[in-house]
């Protein structure tokens, strides 16, 4: 065990190296440490920032179990100026020259490596996952590791986004949790960072700097806390840094409140990374349903050191950064050959052995918080299942079902629905005083398995003709009762549906058969204070009855109907109808959804295009009721996916075509010109367009180009202006940026 000679407590990471050789050990957060040595005698370095280095003789008679104590290393301060933070900044920029020197002559490195990852709940150590691997890094091909041999008692650390390889605090580039951090020697770190000087220590009987660090400003992923210099070599040689609080992580990460330390030694030459200690609270949700924080602890080992040999050429014959020799994890031999294993605590080596039995899940690991579980919604008028935005919120356990609209009127009731595992089943019942008729519904749903599933549903109500993926019932009642007009057109149907879900991780397929009996309803029901006035009256529909088929298979992300984040998502959508009168028709839709960064890839938000297309065709004998449409904007409230130079309207034919883009500029345009109350707010600028065309028709084709302001002053709100190019007009509209 390693302790400090004065207080008697445990020393964690100090390193432990063989002399004469480069191989070596860290010690764990209790001070101990584990090496196996080729040969004895040997001699041991025992080294650590701010205290004097103890060379440790052993001979093949002595014990194998030590207590070694360090002594603060005593600064004997010379007659130098330190001028605050302008001897900082000139300390900075010879670390960085130094270090473009050096590194130009680095063409290669390889390390043998360990990794230790535990995570643990409230009460006890979760998981355990131990891995040995062989780390590469060359000069034009970059990083690669190849993982040789690993222990663990789950794997569920790959859902939360935890990579086993340690991040390298002395790259340009260090990343962590998909973010691309600037690190505290890139060549432009003085234009990102401010240095402040913090203290000075020994190491190995040399001067050490201590600098503070942070963010100039909150635009780029960066660090703050500390970082240690070493005089006369003007090399890094400590980081104990965390990330800084301003930035986002990808929606998944609800918390992640990590510090890391990583030291660095002196290689032929060149200082390279011997290990990490990372350490903190997360809270990471993969599947957006919900789990607790998670302590965190990442340890890592670095040792062995090549330099300028040749790497083999397999890890770089693929993209992936990471891969598994999975011959040499079969064998699993190299931790039972002790190869360079940071020593367990105590807890850690009983969880291990405990919970390689037990094999938790994630969510047995990490259950989510004791939150009240409301119920299931009922969501019966949502065409393919998957649960709208914008929809009414629970309500003390039950579900509101109310709108206005020019046929319903004041539309009101509610529901509520019961889950019993395996089986759920709800239902709802309004009542509207347009005519006063009751409208009601009911669900019921079971899981044959996780992955498969079945559902009967049936009610009567009044239905959009055409049905929107985007805009709901919900929103167009609000719009229609502050003064604008009603945005659908609609008829009454009872209706009856069985479907079939399967399920997997990026893929959904679902088939089903529907029947609806189809009714007119021409009343318009007059809106009264203080937007007096009348709708124009509600087209009627041919009634008859009417059966269908339908199939839809969905890959990528969830529907998210405003898009109002990155988005990976393809689906295509099919139904064929029979009337009863004899009359028949189908059709199908594709939906595709795809984002990419374009510039600026390394900042914590990077500039992106979104692409949202939709193209629908039909066939056969088409009522009013089976015509395809696009939408426009809906009150004063648009999104992309819908032409916002066409208001309260849709575009409505047999066939349509719609392709939208958007490019998000972020914050540039306000850095550039130097307005940085707007850059710090997240205020944001973006450019986008739509092109449509529905046929048979007059409109022809429809073209809109449309700027905007994101984020409002840090809201999650935006205001779009729109040019509509083949009738010159100007229009302005509203939406949302992010969730609130």
């Amino acid at each position: 065990m390693v302790r400090d000679a004065g207080t008697r407590l445990p020393l964690a990471a100090v390193h432990i190296i063989v002399e004469g050789q480069r191989r070596g050990t860290i010690t764990n957060n209790g001070g101990q440490f584990e090496i196996v040595l080729p040969s004895l005698p040997a001699a041991l370095l025992i080294r650590h920032i701010g205290y004097e280095t103890v060379r440790l003789k052993i001979g093949p008679d002595d014990p194998r179990e030590f207590n070694v104590d360090l002594t603060e290393a005593v600064y004997e301060l010379e007659e130098v100026v330190v001028a605050g933070d302008e001897f900082a900044a000139s300390l900075m920029r010879k670390v960085i020259e130094q270090k473009k020197r050096r590194r130009a002559h680095l063409t290669t490195w390889h390390s043998r490596g360990y990794s230790r990852i535990t995570l643990q709940n409230d009460s006890r150590i979760v998981l355990v996952s131990e891995h040995v691997f062989d780390a590469y890094r060359d000069a034009a091909g970059g990083p690669r590791e190849v993982i040789r041999s690993r222990r663990e008692t789950g794997s569920f650390y790959s859902d939360l986004g935890i990579d086993p390889v340690p991040p390298d605090f002395s790259q340009d580039y260090v990343e962590i949790q998909g973010l691309q951090f600037v690190g505290p020697t890139h060549p432009e770190a003085l234009k990102h960072y401010h240095f402040s000087f913090a203290g000075s220590r020994k190491y190995a009987g040399k001067d050490v700097y201590d600098l503070y660090i942070g963010p100039k400003d909150g635009l780029r992923a960066a660090v703050i806390g500390r970082i240690s210099v070493l005089d006369s070599a003007y090399a890094l040689i400590e980081a104990d840094v965390c990330p800084a609080r301003h930035l986002e992580y990808r929606p998944a990460i609800k918390l992640w409140q990590v510090s890391y330390r990583q030291q660095f030694a002196e290689v032929d030459s060149f200082w390279l990374p011997l290990g990490l200690l990372a350490e903190g609270t997360i809270q990471v949700d993969p599947n957006d349903a919900g789990i607790g924080s998670a302590g965190f602890r990442h340890v890592a080992l670095l040792q062995g050191h090549e330099i300028n040999q040749s790497l083999p050429a397999a890890p770089y014959a693929q993209a992936k950064r990471v891969t598994v020799d999975e011959a040499s994890v079969l064998e699993d031999d190299l931790f039972l050959l002790g190869r360079g294993i940071v020593a367990l605590m105590p807890r850690e080596a009983r969880a291990l052995g405990a919970l390689a039995r037990e094999r938790l899940t994630l969510r047995d690991a990490l259950p989510a918080a004791d939150l009240p579980k409301a119920p299931r919604s009922i969501a019966v008028s949502t065409p393919d299942g998957e649960q709208p935005q914008f929809v009414w919120p629970i309500i003390w356990g039950a579900e509101p079902w109310l709108r206005f609209n020019r046929v319903d009127g004041y539309f009101i009731g509610g529901g509520s629905a019961a889950d019993m595992g395996r089986v759920s089943a709800g239902g709802r019942i309004a009542k509207g005083t347009g005519d006063n008729g009751t409208r009601l519904a009911a669900r019921f749903t079971r899981w044959l398995s996780s992955r498969f599933n079945t559902t009967i549903s049936g009610g009567r109500e009044t239905a959009p003709q055409q049905a929107s993926r985007i805009y709901t019932m919900a929103l167009n009642s609000v719009t229609s009762r502050l003064g604008y007009g009603d945005y659908f057109d609609y008829y009454w149907r009872w209706w009856g549906r069985a479907r079939a879900n399967y399920v997997l991780p990026k893929v959904r397929i679902g088939i089903g058969a529907r029947m609806e009996s189809h009714l007119k309803v021409e009343q318009s029901f007059k809106r009264a204070w203080p937007f007096n006035g009348s709708f124009p009256p509600n087209p009627p529909v041919d009634e008859q009855t009417w059966y269908y088929l339908e199939a839809s298979v969905a890959g990528g992300d969830n529907w998210q109907p405003f898009r109002l984040g990155p988005t990976q998502r393809v689906e295509i959508r099919t139904e064929h109808a029979f009337g009863s009168g004899g009359p028949s028709y189908g059709r199908y839709e594709l939906w595709l959804d795809t984002h990419a960064k374009t510039f600026l890839r390394r900042r914590p938000r990077p500039m992106a295009l979104s692409i949202r297309a939709i193209g629908k065709r039909s066939w056969g004998s088409l009522p009013i009721q089976g015509l395809v449409a696009l939408d426009g904007s809906i009150g004063p409230f648009a999104t992309l996916g819908a032409l916002r130079s066409l208001r309260m309207a849709r575009y409505q034919g047999r066939h349509a075509v719609g392709f939208y883009w958007e490019h998000d500029f972020r914050t540039v345009l306000w850095e550039v010109v130097g307005l940085r109350p707007l850059a710090t707010r997240q205020t944001g600028v973006a450019l986008g367009g739509a092109h449509a065309q529905v046929w048979p028709g007059s409109r022809g084709y429809h073209h809109e180009l449309t700027v905007s302001l994101t984020e409002v002053l840090g809201s999650p709100f935006r205001v779009d202006l729109t040019r509509r190019m083949e009738a010159p007009e100007w229009y302005v509209s509203l939406g949302l940026s992010r969730m609130f």
